[in-house]
């Protein structure tokens, strides 16, 4: 009986103790690409050939559609080689490009 109870205690301890070592791991990419975005918004800047569609909807009239045009383009189309080439894109004027230039960067 004692020995069962050891073993169990052994076992609750082990499972908790790796609770938090694997949330820390999935934690560690999180926070990663958090530390990443997070650098870009405090320079004012969003790489339009790394950003998500999510991130592109934070810039001035990008809607999610906008956003996923975006995505679509640069998949099928490689990098952007300049910022005014967002005008390539389906629904992307250069009004729209100029709204944003100065919050846009390239890798």
């Amino acid at each position: 009986m004692k020995k069962q109870l050891l073993l169990a205690t052994i076992a609750t301890a082990a499972l908790l103790m790796a609770g938090p070592v694997m949330a820390k791991s999935e934690a560690s990419h999180h926070t990663t690409e958090s530390h990443r975005v997070h650098k870009e918004a405090m320079q004012g800047k969003l790489d339009i050939n790394t950003a998500s569609a999510t991130e592109l909807t934070g810039l001035k009239h990008i809607g999610a559609k906008k956003a996923a045009a975006i995505v679509a383009y640069r998949n099928a189309n490689g990098s952007f080689k300049s910022v005014d080439d967002l005008s390539k894109v389906k629904g992307i004027s250069q009004k729209i490009v100029e709204a944003n230039r100065e919050s846009l960067s390239l890798a």
